[in-house]
């Protein structure tokens, strides 16, 4: 595992502490199940009951997390009890100087959704979407030129790889 994932380890800690209920989603949860994917976000999911929501607000405001868009801490808890009432389908945390990544909190799912495995990234457990839930998740993403563009993709590369051999 590369070392800049270890930095989750404290991140994620810090869930644990704040006892948040969350998975690690998306394309981090990919490379903790051993594909090897480049991490431009940490995708989370988390439970949406109101206790939790007031965790994890409390958990990004005591880390310094900044929200990307119009939304202030001061109205984050009502927006996400609200979440499904607005179009987006995530909210983006950040923090330059702390954390590498950004955070993305998927709105229209919720943890109870999902099975979730407990995954080790360094000496914490944390929790990840199941292998199964992540592929139903990535292909309801799919739209249907997505997937034309995909097998047109893989057969160019084949039509590559015969002419090299």
């Amino acid at each position: 595992m590369k070392k800049y994932l270890l930095k989750f380890e404290k991140f994620f800690f810090l869930f644990r502490k704040y006892n948040v209920d969350f998975a690690i989603h998306g394309d981090t949860a990919i490379y903790l199940w051993g594909v090897r994917k480049k991490i431009r976000y940490v995708d989370i999911v988390i439970d949406f009951d109101e206790e939790n929501i007031e965790r994890f607000v409390r958990l990004m405001r005591n880390m310094g997390m900044k929200i990307k868009g119009d939304i202030r801490y001061k109205f984050l808890a009502d927006f996400l009890k609200k979440r499904n009432h607005y179009e987006d389908d995530f909210i983006v945390f950040y923090h330059r100087r702390i954390f590498p990544w950004r955070i993305k909190l998927w709105l229209k799912d919720n943890v109870r959704n999902y099975s979730v495995v407990e995954k080790r990234l360094g000496d914490i457990k944390v929790p990840v979407i199941s292998l199964e839930d992540l592929v139903n998740f990535k292909s309801r993403k799919l739209s249907l030129k997505e997937i034309q563009d995909i097998h047109f993709m893989k057969n160019i590369l084949s039509d590559i790889l015969e002419k090299v051999s």
